[in-house]
């Protein structure tokens, strides 16, 4: 298993330049990871998943309104996490651990912008003009990967993390879950290594 993580390291950093997502991190800079040993799974509060306010604080990304049935996305996104965090010399405990990973996956509707083909008009004198500004904008379903680390003493975000993406239509399930590798070890790369690991 490390060694195909490390194989999903190597090809995440060699391609990350022309992939197609965004990665947003934030960190508490009087922080230092390196000084956490253990990490566990954070517990989701309950909450409605067709309310996009609020489905980003969804860890579990709730299938229905009270349950705590964790998605395929969500399970993908723990495992290669959990993968990730115990290379770089963290080790995952089921309980009183340092850190909390709160895991989530979710779609935001967003818009793009298209610009609409130029059209050409006639003043007087027959002087023609155009006009290349008008634009129209076109809905697409976009998809986050959102981890949070939580200092469990504190009870504060002590690191975040987000993977942006567009939704790619009739993606197999194989594509999808070497993309959500990619994307988590491309986006955790900056948890510092604890020393003798």
């Amino acid at each position: 298993m490390k060694f195909s993580l490390a194989l999903v390291i190597f090809t995440t950093l060699l391609l990350s330049g022309c992939e197609s997502y965004q990665v947003i991190t934030d960190q508490d800079p009087s922080v230092d990871l390196a000084h956490y040993n253990t990490f566990t799974w954070g517990k989701a509060p309950s909450v409605e998943i067709d309310n996009p306010s609020t489905r980003a604080l969804a860890t579990n990304a709730t299938v229905a309104a009270g349950s705590t049935a964790l998605t395929l996305d969500v399970q993908r996104l723990r495992r290669v996490s959990k993968e990730v965090l115990s290379n770089k010399g963290y080790l995952f405990v089921e309980a009183n651990a340092d850190i909390q990973v709160f895991v989530a996956a979710f779609s935001e509707l967003r818009f793009q912008a298209k610009p609409v083909a130029p059209y050409f008009a006639y003043g007087r004198g027959w002087h023609p003009y155009s006009s290349f500004e008008e634009t129209t904008w076109e809905p697409y379903e976009g998809q986050v990967y959102q981890i949070d680390l939580v200092d469990t003493v504190k009870a504060v975000v002590i690191w975040s993390g987000r993977v942006k993406s567009r939704v790619a239509e009739g993606e197999s399930v194989e594509a999808k879950i070497q993309l959500i590798e990619k994307q988590i070890v491309t986006l955790l790369k900056d948890i510092p290594q604890k020393s003798g690991n």
